[in-house]
């Protein structure tokens, strides 16, 4: 597999359409998915997930931007389109309100919280009344 010039390998591709068929772009060029999951270093099932635009299923914050990036650079497109379409729907998904945590997780939380104020009392008791005089 050669190098690709990333100045020549950028392609004008209308962006809708590019955005709807990544995987047709990427095989267009001649590249398959384990090409790509070689040269980034991705897993081939979160680039499945970019190429069928489920970005809820790849990492969160940093990590799944940089997969777009690298993605975008292994097949010759600009990153720009594909970033913002990540941004829109990571967007409007961070606006979901949260789901009530599961029993279990509640139970974790208050087993912390009391074993914490049990340490506190440990270390730190309340003064009698009448002491230190």
């Amino acid at each position: 597999m050669a190098p690709m010039n990333q100045a020549d390998s950028r392609r004008e591709i209308p962006v809708p359409e590019a955005l709807a068929n990544l995987s047709r772009v990427r095989e267009d060029s001649g590249i398959s998915l384990e090409d790509v999951a070689e040269r980034t270093k991705i897993s081939v099932r979160f680039l499945e997930a970019i190429e069928s635009a489920e970005y809820e299923k790849l990492p969160g914050g940093i990590f799944g931007v940089s997969y777009l990036r690298q993605y975008a650079e292994a097949v010759g497109l600009s990153e720009g389109p594909l970033l913002t379409a990540y941004r829109r729907r990571m967007g409007s998904l961070a606006e979901t309100p949260e789901k009530e945590p599961s029993p279990w997780r509640r139970w974790l939380r208050f087993a912390f919280h009391a074993r914490t104020a049990r340490v506190d009392a440990e270390i730190f008791p309340k003064a009698s009344p009448g002491a230190g005089r």
